[in-house]
């Protein structure tokens, strides 16, 4: 029985049958639901296992989500927070702020982009003070809210 031994092993184990989960979903082109991706991301992070989230991200073996999105800026900042609107986004947000791993929040980032949530972007900035990609990203989308551009006018006067 595999799952006999000490915490460690058997965590290990588990984190190989998830990612060979996720080889034969690519394999014979399986959609995996946003849920799944974010438990195997958790058991990643239950083992502290950086490098392997970075290169599952780096090669797009996960699709683009939300809330893998927000995660990976809480895992990458300790200064941006995101509200859990999911229950299963509690103890996965929990995990990102015990750990920190830098690049993270580039990928975090990158991921937003992709999905055009140009809002959460820049409220991101504006948190970590990068006020310059902040007002580039103001000048290229032409979908930002009224409440985010409100706020950019009080933030960065220059912006008119």
């Amino acid at each position: 029985m595999p799952f006999i031994g000490n915490k460690e092993s058997n965590g290990t184990y588990i984190t190989n049958i998830c990612l060979e989960y996720m080889r034969v979903s690519i394999e014979y082109k399986i959609i995996v639901v946003e849920k799944v991706s974010l438990t195997i991301i958790m058991q990643i992070l239950r083992q502290k296992n950086h490098l392997l989230l970075h290169f599952l991200l780096q090669f797009k073996i996960f699709q683009d989500y939300f809330s893998l999105a927000k995660l990976l800026c809480i895992l990458g900042s300790k200064l941006v927070k995101f509200e859990a609107t999911k229950k299963y986004e509690a103890e996965l947000f929990k995990l990102g702020f015990e750990q920190y791993y830098e690049p993270a929040l580039q990928a975090g980032i990158d991921m937003l982009f992709r999905m055009k949530k140009h809002d959460e972007l820049l409220d991101i900035f504006l948190l970590l003070k990068r006020n310059d990609e902040a007002k580039r990203l103001a000048f290229r989308s032409k979908c930002l809210s009224l409440k985010s551009k409100s706020k950019l006018v009080e933030i960065l006067p220059d912006y008119c």
